[in-house]
């Protein structure tokens, strides 16, 4: 950021205040007390396989209608299915669990059903009211990415020129005088309150919702210059409801374990370790997820997507992403090594020969990973002499050779082929050389194919599917990255940088 922009946010955090103004939902209210009621009644059974599907559910479902201002009875919540989902799992269970355990369930989905017919938009009316009452032109209606489509043709039929404005977006708004924001303030980063963007909000929840106060300071541990000052609104003095919820129990939780046994063929990392990868999962806008390598080598490309300036692509080690970065992958279905097809290409009638080479050499070490085992192979490959073995991705099909000459002549030595390491090293060369040209073509590829997308679009929604002018590398899907999983997990080569859809239950909360 410039430094104008920093004095014009300063100043603005100065003085800027919010209210919160809850509104009432007999039909969300009754579905919240149920939905309490149940999860007091599990006691013991709430590890249980069943019950935890069912809450996962019903929190998505909280959650969604918490920060979507929609009717219960859109499609876009398929709350009917729901209900069809909870009361199988019930069904499935009767004659298993307490009576006045599924009774308490029964009356959970019950309340579901009743929501399932509610027509009011009680969010959506009580946003479109305060912001109609200003200059539209100087407003925007804060709302998360899930559903925008739908909320864009609900709300502009309702009041005509509102802008629509996602949490990716405040970071990058100017000329914004006041926000309405659906949802409390506890759902969105601190950045929203502690920089904002406008000197005036206003937060609309449910009035079963409990917001808590933040450190709103644009410098923390400061006592002077704090951000958004919020002023109390007549609604907001009516007690919560004992049934009601604590916003911080809204907040999105991915279940990484859930996601690894759902997206992994080998998700309890046994088998071949040879094919064995320690890797990141990572969840991605959209509602994917992906496994990419956490060893030293692989890359993948990636995008700056910086407000207001131009898009930047680069390739970085996998390892290395995290949250907020676009990485390009390719799209579900298709060989997810592009830069590998564009590299075949250019190297032609050669490419037969010379990656059988590099099939052969990588098929030998494999072997004396099955005969020796992982841990004595890379200590051997150490007492060799190997400066940096890093076996894990000497092993994937990725991989081409070493950076250091003397390394891959000593792996050669290693797997059998001393006599050839010569060959070997020129002909992997060749390999490098055209993998390199491949990355080149492909960013300037993507880099044409961008300007002609709405950055914009990708911002808000996360991601997009770029289609290259040229055919060899055919569609790539651009996503934003939203969570890393905290720990390193083994998965099997096959898994790593392939897309996976994820049930919204394990990244709802």
């Amino acid at each position: 950021m410039k430094f104008e922009g920093a004095v014009a946010l300063y100043e603005v955090a100065a003085h800027a205040v919010a209210t919160r103004e809850t509104i009432a939902s007999p039909g969300t209210s009754h579905f919240v007390t149920e939905f309490n009621r149940l999860r007091r009644a599990l006691d013991d059974f709430d590890k249980d396989a069943t019950w935890q599907n069912f809450m996962r559910r019903c929190r998505r479902i909280q959650r969604e209608l918490t920060t979507t201002p929609l009717s219960p009875s859109d499609p876009v919540f398929e709350i009917a299915n729901s209900v069809d989902y909870l009361t199988s799992l019930l069904d499935a269970e009767r004659g298993t669990y307490p009576a006045d355990l599924l009774a308490r369930g029964d009356l959970c989905a019950a309340s579901l059903r009743d929501l399932s017919t509610d027509e009011s938009n009680p969010l959506g009316s009580a946003a479109a009211a305060i912001l109609t009452s200003g200059d539209l032109s100087r407003s925007g209606l804060v709302v998360p990415s899930r559903h925008l489509d739908r909320i864009k043709e609900c709300l502009t039929t309702a009041a005509s020129g509102i802008r629509l404005i996602t949490e990716r977006e405040l970071s990058g708004l100017v000329g914004i005088e006041s926000l309405v924001v659906i949802g409390p303030s506890s759902l969105y980063p601190l950045h929203l309150l502690s920089a904002p963007r406008a000197a005036v909000m206003c937060f609309v929840y449910f009035d079963w919702v409990r917001d808590r106060d933040r450190d709103t300071r644009l410098f923390p541990g400061s006592p002077i210059a704090p951000g958004v000052s919020f002023r109390s609104s007549p609604s907001t003095l009516v007690a919560v409801p004992d049934e009601g919820v604590d916003a911080a129990t809204l907040v999105p939780v991915v279940d990484w374990d859930a996601m690894g046994r759902a997206s992994s063929t080998n998700g309890d990392g046994s088998g071949d370790e040879a094919s064995i990868v320690d890797a990141n999962q990572f969840l991605l806008a959209g509602g994917h997820c992906v496994y990419l390598e956490a060893v030293e080598g692989p890359k993948i490309c990636v995008i700056n997507l910086e407000p207001g300036s131009k898009a930047d692509l680069r390739f970085a080690e996998t390892q290395t992403i995290g949250p907020d970065d676009y990485i390009v992958l390719r799209i579900a279905g298709e060989n997810r090594d592009y830069i590998g097809e564009i590299a075949d290409k250019d190297m032609g009638q050669d490419a037969a020969r010379l990656r059988a080479l590099q099939t052969e050499w990588k098929t030998l070490l494999h072997g004396r990973v099955r005969e020796r085992g992982f841990s004595r192979v890379e200590q051997e490959l150490r007492d060799l002499g190997v400066t940096r073995p890093y076996l894990l991705y000497r092993l994937a099909p990725d991989s081409i050779r070493t950076h250091n000459r003397n390394d891959f002549q000593l792996l050669m030595v290693y797997v059998g082929i001393e006599d050839r390491a010569d060959e070997m090293w020129t002909a992997m060369g060749k390999i490098v050389n055209a993998h390199k040209r491949a990355g080149r073509r492909v960013r300037k590829l993507l880099e044409k194919a961008l300007l002609e997308t709405d950055t914009q679009a990708l911002i808000q929604t996360g991601w997009v599917d770029v289609q290259l002018q040229e055919n060899d590398a055919g569609t790539l899907s651009v996503f934003r990255v939203e969570a890393r999983s905290p720990v390193v997990t083994p998965v099997a080569q096959d898994d790593l940088q392939v897309l996976h859809r994820v049930e919204p239950d394990l990244w709802h909360g």
